[in-house]
């Protein structure tokens, strides 16, 4: 117990401390190289994820303009519309067949645009009861209906609705054809 004297333990004392520094900072060393390295990876992951989500809002751009070209060169109108009835998108042939332009025609009533008077409460009875109950009359079926120029003529069309769920809300998009010439080729057939 006796084999050290008081300048060896000083000597202990103090080499233990130092060894101590020394492990402390190999660990602080190591641990600072360990964080360095998993920023550097989670920076590079960052990056990845920002080219992965550029690639893909272009992919929706392209995909946006893909659509938009095929509707806007569809021999058949497009019209979409709000729960409210109010108008959101209207491509070249609407223009057409109605006689209204776009910037005429968006954020208008459809009823009120497009429709003669008689069949304006039908229609607003038939979307309040397919929002809050979800009966489909018409929905995703071919039918013949009146529609109205923006001239005041009346003219059949046929038309295709597709509802649209998004957000809790609802948007519909409906594809509508002027088939006056096939109603004048009917009639003379019959």
């Amino acid at each position: 117990p006796n084999v050290f004297g008081d300048s060896d333990v000083q000597t202990l004392q103090l080499m233990a401390g130092l060894i101590g520094a020394a492990i402390g900072h190999q660990n602080d060393y190591e641990t600072n190289r360990r964080l360095l390295f998993e920023r550097e990876e989670a920076i590079e992951n960052l990056k990845q994820e920002m080219a992965q989500r550029s690639r893909m809002q272009q992919d929706i751009r392209a995909s946006e303009l893909r659509t938009r070209t095929i509707i806007e060169s569809s021999h058949d109108a497009f019209i979409s519309m709000d729960a409210q009835g109010i108008i959101l998108d209207w491509n070249q042939q609407a223009e057409t067949i109605f006689g209204w332009t776009r910037q005429e025609a968006l954020e208008e009533s459809l009823a009120n645009l497009i429709m003669p008077e008689r069949f304006r409460q039908a229609h607003t009875e038939g979307m309040k009861r397919f929002i809050t109950t979800g009966t489909r009359q018409v929905l995703d079926k071919r039918i013949e209906l009146t529609g109205l120029h923006k001239n005041g003529k009346e003219f059949p069309v046929e038309l295709t609705i597709r509802a649209l769920s998004s957000g809790g809300s609802y948007e519909f998009c409906a594809f509508l054809r002027d088939i006056t010439e096939r109603k004048l080729a009917e009639e003379r057939l019959l």
